[in-house]
């Protein structure tokens, strides 16, 4: 779509959206082709391609219904991640969803012949202040991105887009990646509040966002999963059981986010929440990688490992959320943050395992 679209813009934006590309044919055959492969498996890396819908949904979910629920308080946070959103960008959520949808679906009801650019004030009823707002997030002129790009040393690296999905030519809009924009309207919410608090308090403020953050998405799992928990008829007692109470059984030990009891096997879940590390995100730097890995997943499968081991052993003690030994353990990692799962890092994911 991105190539399709600047082919009928202007030699500047052409040159500008392409600059990566250029004098790659003029390279020998042997190296074009490692580059090919490189982006290749870059793409393949950290491509998601989410549904626009569900990831709006969800974001929206995350952000009121989850947001307004985590223990500001016991986290040190400032406000309300809606309201430290608003102080990080000037914009409500609102305005940067409705806005983010009408240039994506301009782009994804593109027709041959229409114009590639939109422009980005007419028909839309949001004032001009706010939208000149979002795209000062959002958006790159032809020379700011052209001296991004050049800043980046590597030939397929793609943060400058990643980061403002949009190319602003005067009052007209070029979507340059779907998917970077919706992503970046979305999940890459975290990382406009991330930078505002870190910036605000270099020591304190990125942990503290990112642990309340990791909140809001554990509150949101385990509703998810409080809802697959059977119900048991006539009998006293639960069948989904949290970290808590794995703690108040097991003291002194690892314990995983939640699990349900299912009667003839247990499932436990541990959620990773953890964002990948830039040289993994625009490099496919596969070391970094694999230190993400060993942080995100290995961590966790001790975790689940050695909360399976008290769940199994007999007898449970008095407090233990089962009443015997689990038959079976179903062990489960569920994602929460941002790291990619394709066929590519599922199988480093297995090697380390």
């Amino acid at each position: 779509m991105l190539l399709a679209l600047v082919m009928n813009t202007s030699p500047v934006t052409r040159a500008v959206v392409l600059r990566h590309a250029n004098g790659l044919h003029a390279r020998p055959a042997e190296l074009f082709a490692r580059t090919a492969l490189k982006f290749e498996s870059r793409v393949e890396l950290i491509c998601r391609n989410e549904r626009a819908d569900v990831l709006l949904a969800r974001t929206r979910m995350l952000w009121t219904t989850y947001g307004n629920q985590i223990d500001l308080g016991k986290l040190h946070l400032r406000d309300r991640p809606l309201a430290l959103l608003r102080e990080a960008t000037g914009l409500d959520l609102d305005d940067i969803a409705a806005l983010t949808v009408a240039y994506h679906g301009y782009i994804r009801a593109h027709q041959p012949g229409q114009p590639a650019g939109v422009d980005a004030f007419a028909g839309i009823p949001i004032e001009r202040p706010i939208i000149e707002a979002y795209l000062g997030l959002f958006a790159s002129t032809p020379d700011e991105l052209a001296a991004k790009l050049d800043a980046c040393p590597g030939s397929w690296q793609m943060l400058p887009i990643q980061e403002r999905p949009l190319l602003r030519v005067g009052d007209v809009i070029l979507v340059l990646n779907e998917q970077y924009l919706i992503e970046r309207a979305t999940q890459g919410l975290y990382w406009f509040v991330h930078d505002h608090e870190r910036d605000l308090d270099s020591k304190r403020g990125r942990p503290r966002w990112n642990n309340a953050h990791a909140a809001m998405v554990e509150l949101r799992v385990e509703d998810q999963l409080r809802r697959q928990a059977p119900p048991l008829i006539g009998v006293a007692g639960k069948t989904f059981f949290t970290e808590e109470d794995l703690q108040a059984a097991f003291p002194g030990t690892m314990n995983t986010d939640a699990g349900i009891d299912y009667g003839d096997q247990v499932m436990l879940a541990e959620i990773v929440t953890t964002q990948v590390t830039v040289p993994t995100r625009e490099n496919a730097d596969v070391t970094a990688l694999n230190k993400d890995i060993e942080k995100f997943f290995l961590h966790k499968a001790e975790q689940l490992d050695v909360t399976a081991a008290n769940l199994l052993s007999d007898p449970q003690p008095a407090n233990s959320p089962l009443t015997a030994p689990a038959p079976r353990i179903l062990p489960v990692a569920i994602r929460g943050g941002q790291f990619p799962l394709n066929p590519v890092t599922r199988r480093h994911i297995e090697d380390a395992l």
